[in-house]
């Protein structure tokens, strides 16, 4: 009887639309209505289609969702500028972690430095990092990412190449806390760049971006440290690598603001503006008469809302499989380079000391190799993540890491061994590419950086215990650090087990 009577009151509703069609808009026409009763959506990129498909106010076909403005505007030079952007800002934080590793040990024989110094300026770096993350989502949520990207990167240029120059350790410590706690509030701003400029098809792509640009770091710093850090010395190296975060503010400061963040305040004028310039870069018209609906949404950057109902189970198993996979990728990082210069591999070997050491050619040689291996991960996620999902591949992943860090303790030779660590440093690649990517698919635009500041921050704590714990246990005995990597790595699997939103190819929610 319910619907019976719900599809009489629908054709009487439509029978006195048709009726009345010349009391409304011109641009409203019973062809539009029958359209719009048509739940199919659109799949033509024509603005007309659109037009004529969006259910978002029948009187006003000009009101359309930016998700639909973008399938518009499509991909063009717009979406590679910003992308490009997320990539340098990608490409300066995993280079300052890799850096600080290769750069600890000519320190160690010019100033003398302490294990209980490595320890503390450790613990010092991620706890700036972290914290500048927890209050840098919330801030961005709420005054934009533009404004908090700039202000953040030209501090971070500024300290970094002021800790190329300082002599003192102490110094040198401050100002390396200041740099990272930089780059954790300018990588919570790239990863909603990475997604909020393009339609949902397109979103992998700027994901893609930023996690190979990342890892390219990664093996560019290797490969530097290879053919520069012996003779050109680590103040011209850490300068050489601050380069890139000065092309970044340049242009940061030539795009626009993010149109969804305008969305999200109210700001609609300001959110047609930002995308009529985008419209323009990519040589796309949208007809003056086209408005942008908006969700207002009063709350936004709510530390409650990521642990509602709605988000608690993903916010739980995010910060499980970020924080553990960010422990194990820190602290082999660090572990490496001490492993390779210590030559420690089979059972009776001294226990190496804290002594001044430096890499050799052939030990950098192999730390390129090992970082080579994460862009091939990188890359082998990202096309799994597109074909398949995000859900399934990563709970994949995280068991074959898991299975790869128990294999480091069967140590047969340094050859060897470099293996074992270029298969446990691809797997740990392949879930940060699946952690990166489904991050900020999860959250709405009005929690999306405040949600990307709390993860981060979780991560950092796994990074102070991953790289404390090789300051800690290295000189005791190596094999305790890699139990630490499996135990871990064996946790992460928890984590990817309690996450279960599936989030391909999803249009992201304002509020």
């Amino acid at each position: 009887h319910y619907f019976i009577q719900s599809n009489l009151s629908m054709s009487e509703e439509k029978h006195a639309l048709v009726n009345h069609e010349d009391e409304l808009p011109p641009l409203y026409s019973s062809t539009a209505a029958q359209n719009r009763d048509n739940t199919a959506p659109a799949t033509s990129s024509s603005l007309n289609d659109i037009l004529e498909a969006s259910p978002t106010n029948p009187y006003d076909m000009t009101s359309l969702e930016l998700n639909d403005i973008y399938k518009h505007m499509g991909t063009g030079k717009a979406q590679y500028l910003y992308w490009c952007l997320t990539g340098l800002i990608s490409y300066a934080e995993f280079v300052e972690l890799t850096m600080l590793s290769l750069v600890i040990l000519p320190l160690r024989c010019e100033w003398g430095l302490t294990p209980q110094f490595e320890t503390l300026l450790t613990v010092v770096i991620m706890s700036f990092y972290g914290v500048f993350a927890l209050f840098a989502g919330k801030i961005a949520d709420k005054c934009g990412r533009k404004q908090v990207f700039i202000y953040s990167a030209i501090g971070m240029i500024g300290t970094a190449l002021a800790s190329a120059i300082v002599s003192n350790k102490w110094a040198f410590l401050a100002l390396r806390a200041l740099v990272d706690g930089f780059i954790g509030v300018n990588i919570v701003v790239a990863s909603c760049y990475a997604v909020e400029f393009a339609q949902s098809s397109y979103r992998i792509v700027g994901m893609a971006v930023f996690i190979l640009c990342g890892y390219f770091g990664l093996f560019a710093v290797n490969s530097l440290a290879w053919a520069i850090l012996a003779t050109a010395g680590w103040r011209w190296f850490i300068i050489i690598l601050t380069a890139p975060g000065i092309l970044a503010v340049l242009l940061a400061l030539y795009l626009p603001e993010s149109p969804r963040y305008y969305c999200v305040q109210g700001e609609q004028e300001k959110a047609m503006a930002a995308v009529r310039f985008m419209a323009r870069l990519n040589k796309t018209d949208i007809p003056a008469d086209v408005r942008m609906v908006c969700h207002k949404d009063e709350d936004t950057g709510s530390y409650r809302e990521l642990f509602s109902r709605k988000h608690l189970r993903s916010t739980i198993g995010l910060s499980i499989l970020f924080s553990t996979n960010i422990f194990a990728e820190y602290g082999i990082v660090l572990f490496l380079p001490l492993y390779f210069s210590s030559n420690v591999c089979g059972v009776g070997e001294e226990i190496p000391k804290h002594t001044c050491t430096t890499l050799s050619q052939s030990d950098l040689l192999d730390l390129s190799l090992a970082s080579l291996s994460t862009m091939i991960g990188s890359i082998l996620a990202l096309i799994s993540a597109h074909l398949i999902g995000r859900l399934y591949p990563i709970r994949v992943s995280t068991f074959l890491q898991a299975l790869f860090s128990g294999l480091l303790f069967i140590c047969l030779s340094k050859t060897a061994t470099v293996w074992q660590a270029t298969f446990v440093r691809f797997f740990i690649a392949a879930n940060n590419a699946f952690i990166w990517i489904i991050m900020p698919e999860t959250y709405p635009t009005s929690i999306r950086s405040t949600a990307m500041g709390i993860l981060n921050a979780t991560a950092k704590i796994g990074g102070f215990l991953g790289t404390g714990s090789v300051f800690l246990f290295f000189y005791i005995d190596p094999k305790i650090n890699i139990g630490c990597f499996f135990g871990c790595a064996l946790f992460g699997v928890i984590g990817a087990l309690i996450f279960n939103k599936k989030t391909k190819e999803v249009d992201l929610t304002e509020t």
